[in-house]
């Protein structure tokens, strides 16, 4: 029989069309709920802690708020100074956490010091565990979840749906878990143009995968290949990414899952159904354990996760670009690193209504750096239009972004960032671009 995942040797467009429908039910305020927010006449515990985040609202606006808890489609929320507000959930396109927190990431560990194992989807879903203890249906992966968070749920999830699956040290349960930087080797890398199956001793077989459990199935030639998923590190297919939508999680230990029928706890936390698990479990959050979450994903497009269209150095500083892990970093807004005077380009997605981030001189920079950074937006083929420009000092090493994308619906729009030197020259020009995000039109029915 026939692979029914098409050969990439032959055509891989018909996966492209592949979206995961989280869908069903997320939540909303009633009719009769603030649209913004209102100050909470009712007093609240003033000893509750609460969890600091950032919410982002369509507009692109961010504030810092330390969330309390959920009740009937409002979070209740207090501000830096301490007062408390409540903010219905309608009018957050996403809830992210502080830049101060998102410099490092975590990895867990299995009892033998390895890391476990990580399923990786085409549209950005991200489940830590290991393969289920079987063979395994060829054109599909029977997944574990593992760690306190997804409850141990199961998935079983198509091949075409599959970028790629860590299964190093997967099998056993994890003991613990780490914090490493966030500047490793990326999870996944580019999307090749044949399957790679990379073994535990660093070699590489290309081919066609048609079956990942206790088995690797590799067709070579017309010849299959099979490892034991213990002589396999990690599994890279060439299938194209898939537009994320519908609501979304990004969870404190790793995980990125897409949720349905969202709602409150007793204790203000979140419940919700893991939307591709097996029987569709119910999970059980605090918000200690969200780091990020929107009620939309095909609103939001990471910077990070754009094509670059150009890059040209306008100094001897390199015009490598250096971009973040995007598989685990909040909304997938992975940090993007300039290194001098330079101009790069990022390919606009349809419907792009506005770009908002925050800009930082990093502290390695601040003591020459004074950068000018200018933000332009080319809509189609017609001239550049300036939309921000700010200078980063030591004393002033930060700044926000958020501009309006109104032209870019024309065919083709660019986004264009210029770094210029300062009046010192390059040395120390450099600017990260943190949680950068351009705010898409919500999609029609």
């Amino acid at each position: 029989m026939q692979p029914t995942r098409m050969n990439p040797s032959v055509s891989r467009a018909a996966c492209a069309a592949v979206l995961l429908a989280a869908g069903g039910v997320v939540v909303s305020a009633r009719a009769a709920q603030p649209t913004g927010d209102a100050i909470v006449p009712a007093a609240l515990n003033a000893e509750i802690a609460g969890v600091r985040r950032v919410l982002l609202d369509a507009e692109g606006r961010r504030r810092v708020v330390d969330i309390l808890g959920l009740k009937d489609g409002v979070l209740q929320t207090r501000d830096p100074v301490g007062r408390p507000r409540a903010v219905a959930v309608a009018s957050v396109v996403a809830i992210l956490p502080p830049l101060e927190g998102v410099r490092q990431t975590v990895e867990w560990i299995n009892l033998d010091g390895e890391q476990r194992g990580t399923l990786y989807l085409t549209d950005g879903q991200v489940l830590p565990g290991h393969v289920a203890p079987v063979v395994g249906a060829a054109e599909q992966v029977d997944w574990i979840a593992t760690g306190p968070q997804l409850h141990s749920a199961r998935f079983s999830i198509a091949l075409e749906r599959v970028a790629g699956a860590r299964l190093g040290g997967s099998i056993g349960t994890p003991s613990a878990v780490r914090v490493k930087d966030q500047a490793s080797t990326p999870a996944l890398g580019p999307t090749p143009s044949k399957d790679i199956v990379t073994l535990a001793n660093g070699d590489l077989a290309q081919g066609f995968v048609t079956r990942v459990g206790e088995v690797i199935s590799l067709e070579v030639g017309g010849k299959t290949n099979d490892y034991p998923a213990t002589r396999v590190d990690r599994v890279r297919l060439a299938n194209p990414g898939a537009r994320a939508s519908g609501a979304r999680l990004w969870l404190t230990g790793g995980a990125v899952v897409n949720v349905a029928s969202v709602k409150p706890t007793e204790t203000g936390g979140v419940a919700a159904t893991i939307g591709d698990a097996t029987g569709t479990p119910a999970g059980v959050w605090a918000w200690s354990d969200i780091a990020a979450y929107t009620n939309d994903a095909s609103r939001l497009a990471p910077l990070a996760a754009l094509t670059m269209r150009t890059r040209e150095a306008t100094s001897d500083t390199g015009d490598r670009v250096t971009i973040g892990e995007t598989t685990t970093a909040a909304l997938g807004a992975a940090d993007v690193l300039i290194p001098g005077p330079m101009v790069a380009e990022w390919a606009l997605p349809e419907q792009a209504r506005r770009f908002s981030a925050s800009l930082e001189l990093p502290e390695s920079c601040r003591r020459w750096g004074d950068p000018t950074v200018v933000i332009e937006l080319v809509a189609g083929g017609g001239p550049a239009r300036e939309l921000f420009r700010e200078r980063l000092t030591g004393d002033r090493a930060q700044a926000e972004v958020n501009v309006a994308l109104d032209s870019a619906k024309a065919a083709a729009s660019t986004l264009r960032i210029r770094v210029e030197a300062g009046d010192t020259g390059a040395i120390q020009d450099r600017v990260l671009i943190r949680q950068g995000v351009v705010l898409c039109e919500p999609r029609r029915p």
